[in-house]
């Protein structure tokens, strides 16, 4: 990574971008794969690879952002997954009167979801990040593919407009880095030491996280 250009405050916004590529190791890499492959490929196909471009793309930066804002030391990787799978049920679920077994289907879709955030309760993926991926997704979803009113189409884009803005100015800012228990809200301390990660506190000044932002 590059060096800070201002090292009184972070300048390194390229990181929330270039973190949607990174895994943390082979298996979370192999899952990423899976869930694309075999979940996300059908609708993929059905919506189109640029809509699906955009959503994922725009899913993953907000999360990360939103990721890094409360836990600034813990940037989430990838979490658009979360996100897509939620739009897939959304759209099943909004057209399900149109299909056959609905019930099988709806099972097949939620079952991914409960296990993703089963995982996000653990060190290895992060349920902020994941939290924020749904719900610019869902909001990409109605404005991009969903048959909206215009009006409401140009509403929900200003909102989307100024969740990104909010969620950029919170973290340039100032990212929370006193907080006892933001570490809970994406791990679940099941063993003794589990979530010790994500426990952030910073004691001294710091050049780029500094404990007084002006």
């Amino acid at each position: 990574m590059w060096g800070f250009a201002d090292h009184r405050s972070p300048d390194q916004g390229y990181r929330v971008i270039l973190s949607i590529f990174i895994h943390t190791n082979l298996p979370h890499l192999s899952l990423s794969l899976l869930i694309q492959l075999f979940a996300l490929r059908p609708f993929e196909e059905y919506m189109g690879w640029h809509k699906m471009a955009v959503m994922f793309i725009s899913s993953c930066i907000f999360g990360n952002f939103l990721s890094s804002f409360v836990h600034p030391y813990q940037i989430a990787t990838g979490p658009a997954h979360m996100g897509l799978l939620t739009v897939r049920l959304v759209d099943f679920l909004c057209f399900q009167h149109l299909l056959e077994k609905s019930r099988s289907g709806i099972m097949h879709m939620v079952l991914p979801l409960i296990f993703l955030l089963f995982l996000g309760f653990s060190p290895w993926l992060d349920n902020v990040a994941n939290f924020g991926s749904v719900v610019i997704a869902l909001l990409l979803y109605f404005i991009l593919i969903y048959h909206t009113r215009c009006i409401l189409r140009i509403l929900l884009t200003c909102v989307l407009t100024g969740l990104f803005i909010t969620v950029c100015m919170l973290f340039y800012r100032g990212p929370i880095v006193q907080c006892e228990w933001c570490r809970h809200l994406t791990c679940a301390p099941l063993t003794p030491g589990l979530c010790d990660e994500f426990q952030v506190s910073v004691e001294t000044q710091l050049d780029c996280i500094p404990l007084n932002w002006e």
